[in-house]
Order: structure tokens, then C-alpha cells, then sequence
């Protein structure tokens, strides 16, 4: 690393690292002159036409065809005012939160400025009038909304027996029956809280990292179709099952239904059977084994969703961003959870490419005709 003489600390020459006093150079020139003396920032408003097919794909991870429709569908406001009166165009906002939780980005950095034609300070007031508007008009779609899914429950149960028969010999076991979801936790690191009072709730023993942790149910089309979230990292996968109340709420979906024809969810064997679950045992015998055989490969599909999503969403899983009491982390894995359904009703998804399962379009999810 290159160091310069930088200041003279107790009479004596001190040396400082060059990133160092680049960086203090600039915090002195930005408090005299002002941030948009210094960069010249050219005022700009971004719309989906400037940008070419290949960049919106890769920029915002939506087809350029398809994101006027995504828009609509979220409720996009025509303008967001933000929190120092000042007004931005609701396209300009919107395509710039999506390469915001597409990539990491540093606000600071002169060449996302000078791109986005706006200063550090007026793209954070961006990003968090976005991020309020999205969860307030769209977290419905993944808290309480299982009445959406249940006409689609049949095909569920259907597409999930087809692939049960595929690997058992044309036979489903008693166990199985049923079966059409699955559930898992996903854990979220972050940075460590500054408020030693949380510090120890969200510290994960086992993985040895500061977090929160979700709990989600995925159907075989790859959708998320309800989503616990946040819970403290110290909590264990059968805690935050039993406060999600998943299971309740699977009950309460099909009240109207025959319980042997009800749909079920499948299960790691770090959780315990319940009415409307089934989870692979523990100390298996060798029946219980071979069924646990069959659960296995089944089971994976929800990795890939909670992989899609994180590849999607690179932002979630970037450690450093990730800071309780600052920037409400949870709210963008909420909001990272519902750009993902929607990539699904547009795309598709490996999970549903493995059960041969349609997903519903991105206007019946969303509900806007």
C-alpha cells in the first residue's frame, strides 16, 4: 500500500495509507464547495427507453418489454416526493432501486452519481421512498396470502404426486399423501448491531454470524406463497415455524376442503410433524428411511428458489448493507421476496421446471388488471 507525509502529528512527520488522505482531501473540498460544485453532476432523468434490451436485463434484471408492466402492477407512483420536499419522476426512482438491489452500490462513488444524475444524498431519499412505497402497497403478497394460492392447490398436490411416483416406483407412500409445498428458514447476515442490547438476539450460534432468519413456504411453482420474516438470529427453524403459524394458516386456507384431500408441506428433519406437516424423521427406522429417501430430492427445489432470489437481489446478501437500526434490512428481503414472485410469473423458474408446474401470470398475482 502507498503511503504519503500527511500531517504532522506531536511535532513529527505522520504517515497516512494514500486512500486515506484522497479521502480527507475530498471531505475538505466537499464541506467548503458543496458536492455538485464538485462533481458537476448533470441533472437527468432515466427512462426504460434509454436503455437497450441487454442493459435492462442485466441493470435491472427484467426484460425492457416487460418492466412498464411490472410497474403498473406495483403501483408505481408517477412521482415520489421525498423526504426534503424535492421531487423525482417515479420511472427515474423505480429503475433505480431495482440496480440498487441488483448490485451493491456505493451512493458515494462519482460514477453512479454522474449515471443516475443525482447526488449521493438525493439517491438515498430515492431509494428509501421506493423501498417504503413497495412494502406499503405490495406486502400482502407474501403475509396472509394464501386464499390467492388455494384454487391452485389440486395442481400443486397433482405435480408434486407425479414427481413422488417418478422416484418410488410408480407408488406414494402413505406419508406423502398430499404433499404439495415445501418450508424452510433462510438465514440473512448483517452487520454487527451497534446497540449491544441486540447484539446477542441476533448473534447465530451455530453459523457464528450476527443475522435475522425467514421462514418461507414455496410451491411447486416456484412461488413464494407466505413469508415469516424478520426473526432474531439466535432463534432456532422449529421456533420461528411454530411462531409463523404456517401451519395454521394452511388449515385456515382450506377449511372449506375435505382433510384427506387437504394439501400438506414437506420438511427438514429439523422440524416435527404437525397437521397440515410432514417432516422427514429424525431417527429413521428402515420405512421411515426409504420415505426419507423420497422427501430428499424433493425437497432441494426451495434452495433454489432462495438461491434465485439472492442472485437476483444481490443487495440482501451483501453483509455490509445489512444494518439493524439504520436502513430496517428486513423490509428489503420483504420487498426482495416480491420481486422474485414476480420474476417467476414472468420467467418461470427452476423449481417449476422440475415439477412440469406453471406459475400464475405477473396481472392474477398482483391483482391489477
Amino acid at each position: 500500500m502507498l503511503f504519503l507525509l500527511a500531517a504532522h502529528r506531536g511535532g513529527r512527520p505522520h504517515l497516512a495509507p494514500l486512500g486515506v488522505l484522497s479521502f480527507i482531501l475530498a471531505y475538505r473540498i466537499r464541506t467548503r464547495i458543496g458536492n455538485d460544485d464538485v462533481l458537476r453532476i448533470p441533472r437527468i432523468d432515466k427512462r426504460i427507453a434509454h436503455f437497450s434490451i441487454s442493459d435492462c436485463l442485466i441493470l435491472f434484471r427484467f426484460e425492457k418489454q416487460d418492466l412498464p408492466r411490472l410497474m403498473k402492477q406495483l403501483q408505481i407512483e408517477p412521482e415520489y416526493e421525498l423526504e426534503n420536499g424535492g421531487i423525482c419522476n417515479g420511472e427515474h426512482a423505480f429503475l433505480f432501486f431495482l440496480h440498487y438491489m441488483a448490485f451493491p452500490l456505493r451512493l458515494i462513488d462519482p460514477i453512479v452519481q454522474r449515471f443516475w444524475g443525482r447526488t449521493s444524498t438525493e439517491l438515498g431519499r430515492i431509494v428509501k421512498a421506493v423501498k417504503a412505497d413497495i412494502y406499503n402497497t405490495n406486502i400482502h403478497l407474501i403475509h396472509g396470502n394464501l386464499d390467492f394460492f388455494e384454487p391452485r392447490f389440486n395442481d400443486y398436490t397433482r405435480v408434486m404426486a407425479n414427481k413422488i411416483l417418478s422416484l418410488n416406483n410408480n407408488v406414494i407412500p402413505i406419508e406423502l399423501r398430499g404433499a404439495g409445498a415445501i418450508i424452510d428458514a433462510k438465514l440473512f447476515c448483517m452487520c454487527r448491531p451497534s446497540n449491544w442490547r441486540l447484539q446477542r438476539p441476533a448473534y447465530n450460534g451455530r453459523k457464528k454470524v450476527h443475522c435475522f432468519n425467514g421462514t418461507a413456504l414455496v410451491f411447486p411453482d416456484g412461488m413464494f406463497g407466505a413469508i415469516h420474516s424478520p426473526a432474531p438470529g439466535r432463534r432456532n427453524d422449529a421456533r420461528m415455524l411454530r411462531e409463523s403459524n404456517l401451519n395454521g394458516q394452511l388449515a385456515a386456507a382450506q377449511v372449506n376442503r375435505n382433510f384427506l384431500s387437504q394439501l400438506k408441506a414437506i420438511l427438514d428433519k429439523a422440524y416435527f410433524n404437525n397437521t397440515h406437516m410432514i417432516a422427514m424423521a429424525r431417527a429413521a427406522n428402515p420405512a421411515q428411511q426409504a420415505v426419507n429417501d423420497i422427501i430428499s430430492p424433493i425437497r432441494v427445489p426451495i434452495e433454489w428458489s432462495f438461491a434465485k432470489m439472492v442472485q437476483l437481489w444481490k443487495y440482501i446478501d451483501y453483509k455490509k448493507a445489512m444494518k439493524l437500526g439504520q436502513n430496517t434490512p428486513s423490509r428489503y428481503v420483504d420487498i426482495a421476496f416480491i420481486l422474485t414472485n414476480c420474476h417467476t410469473c414472468l420467467y418461470g423458474s427452476e423449481t417449476g421446471w422440475y415439477f412440469q408446474c406453471m406459475s400464475p401470470t405477473l396481472e392474477q398475482y398482483c391483482g391489477i388488471p
